[in-house]
């Protein structure tokens, strides 16, 4: 948590803000959002994908966690789970694209 205001130390604020991730080197990223989210508002999360996937050469996922609020998964539930299976799936897809790179980029 940051103890300033965005007046004091916008510096700071520009640093922890996702944003800064946005550039072309970004790595894979799965960005999960639940719609009812009461600190970061759906459509921040909506934007910041998008401008993530026009901007980045990396694979970019984003879902969407109907009626889930800000920290779902940290308590075991449904939501939790499938969020659990849904990082493992996207996982497995950015490993088998990497291993298939590497496969190809060997020389014969």
């Amino acid at each position: 948590m940051v103890k300033q205001t965005f007046a004091e130390a916008p510096e700071i604020f520009r640093e922890a803000s996702p944003q800064s991730a946005i550039r072309p080197d970004a790595p894979p990223m799965f960005l999960l959002h639940g719609t009812n989210d009461s600190l970061v508002p759906v459509e921040s999360a909506r934007r910041f994908a998008e401008d993530l996937r026009a901007t980045s050469t990396s694979t970019v996922a984003y879902a969407e966690f109907p009626g889930a609020q800000h920290a779902f998964e940290l308590f075991s539930s449904v939501r939790a789970h499938a969020c659990a299976e849904a990082v493992e799936r996207f996982l497995g897809v950015v490993y088998g694209r990497h291993r298939a790179a590497l496969e190809t980029s060997r020389p014969a």
